[in-house]
This record gives structure tokens, C-alpha cells and sequence, in this order.
């Protein structure tokens, strides 16, 4: 009988937010293929896609599927329990999940803007905040904060959502100075399928509680390199 290799994320288990499409169903995929077992989380959109594609990809089972609306804060902290309870613990949880509103400054009302800010602030906090004691219980883990490159470059009719996108930044870097927390920074301005390889890899060989931010100015040049630690 031939040997199955292992992979680098073999035995981890990792919730990934807003994994219906687009980015967080890419990394999703791509933490599958490294061997991690994944809690796919949809707010309103249908799973299906994604879960053809871990079962393409390889994905250890169990998969499980999540549901939520991540702007409601009793809903982030379910989700997260959810997730470990059917993955049998938490090693790390991807914060992608948000939405996006191109309107103008002006015509941003006080709803759209609350909209912005409890899904893509206060849904990455309570969710990583309810992660933490999972990652702990697991002998250390990582939340990956992804942002955007609106966080640090002006684009019209996107003021609200840039607003969004500061904050994450902001509150990621924070995070570097509590206490037993270790922040990697990701400075690039895109996505792509050798930056996700990356994050897995850090995910694999870290075993401490670490923090990854995803996002940057543009033109940053990738890598996975130590922020600033602030460990006793």
C-alpha cells in the first residue's frame, strides 16, 4: 500500500467566513487542499458551489456548514460555537465575510453606514473574540483578518465601506499588543492563490495564538513576515 503524504494543514481546523464565493470560498478550497478540515459559513447564499469544490479539492470530513447573518451579534457568537462543536475544536478562523456599498459620501445615510460597521468591524471581533478561547483550547491557532486595499487608498463612492476597512487595520494591529497574541502582518493588495498558500502555511507551523491581516497598500510587496510581537 502506498503511503498518502501528509499535508500541512493535517489534523487543523479552521472556520472560514462568507465561504459561499469569491475570496472566502478560495481559501476555503485552498485550506482543503492543505489537508485542514473546514466549517463553511454562508449568511444567505447557497453552499453548494463550495462544498462541489472541497469534495473536489480533497476536504477531510466533516465538512460543516454554518448559517448566519454575521451583523447580528448574537449570530457571530453561534456561528463560532457551531463551528467547533462540529469540527471538534478550532485551530483558526478566517474573518472575511462583509459587504460593500458604492454610493456617495454625501448620500450615506445612518442605516447604510451601521449596516457596514456591524458586519465588517463588529462581525470580525465578536467572531474573533468567541474564537479565542477555542484556538487556546486547542494549543494555539490563528484568526485571519481579511481587509482591503481601501483601507489605505482613497477610491470614490466608497467612503463608508474604506471607513470599514481603516478600522480592521487598525484593531488588527491592536491585537498585537495583548497579551499571548502574535501579529503577522500580509501586506499585499490582492488576493491570490500562491498569497492563500502562504497563509497556510504560517497556519501549519505556528503554535502559538496569531493574528494575520490581509490587505495593503498598493504595490506592497508579499510576504509573511513577524509585525511586532508582544509576548510576556
Amino acid at each position: 500500500m502506498t503511503d498518502v503524504p501528509a499535508r500541512a494543514l493535517d489534523g487543523r481546523t479552521v472556520l472560514v467566513t462568507g465561504a459561499g464565493l469569491g475570496i472566502g470560498q478560495g481559501i476555503a478550497v485552498e485550506l482543503a487542499r492543505q489537508g485542514a478540515r473546514v466549517a463553511v459559513h454562508v449568511a444567505r447564499s447557497d453552499p453548494a458551489q463550495t462544498l462541489q469544490l472541497l469534495g473536489e479539492a480533497g476536504a477531510a470530513e466533516p465538512v460543516v456548514v454554518v448559517r448566519g447573518d454575521l451583523g447580528d451579534a448574537d449570530a457571530c457568537r453561534r456561528v463560532v460555537d457551531e463551528a467547533a462543536a462540529g469540527l471538534g475544536g478550532l485551530h483558526g478562523i478566517v474573518n472575511n465575510a462583509g459587504v460593500t456599498r458604492e454610493i456617495a459620501f454625501e448620500e450615506t445615510d445612518e442605516q447604510t453606514f451601521a449596516q457596514l460597521f456591524d458586519l465588517n468591524v463588529r462581525g470580525y471581533f465578536l467572531c474573533a473574540q468567541r474564537a479565542l478561547p477555542h484556538l487556546r483550547a486547542a494549543g494555539g491557532g490563528a484568526i485571519v483578518n481579511v481587509s482591503s486595499i481601501h483601507g489605505h487608498a482613497g477610491m470614490p463612492r466608497h467612503a463608508a465601506y474604506a471607513a470599514t476597512k481603516g478600522a480592521i487595520d487598525a484593531w488588527t494591529r491592536a491585537l498585537a499588543v495583548e497579551p499571548d497574541i502574535l501579529l503577522l502582518d500580509e501586506p499585499t493588495n490582492h488576493l491570490d492563490l500562491e498569497s492563500i498558500r502562504s497563509l497556510t502555511e504560517a497556519l501549519a507551523i505556528y503554535d502559538g495564538t496569531a493574528i494575520f491581516m490581509v490587505g495593503g497598500p498598493a504595490g506592497a510587496p508579499f510576504s509573511v513576515s513577524r509585525w511586532e510581537a508582544a509576548l510576556p
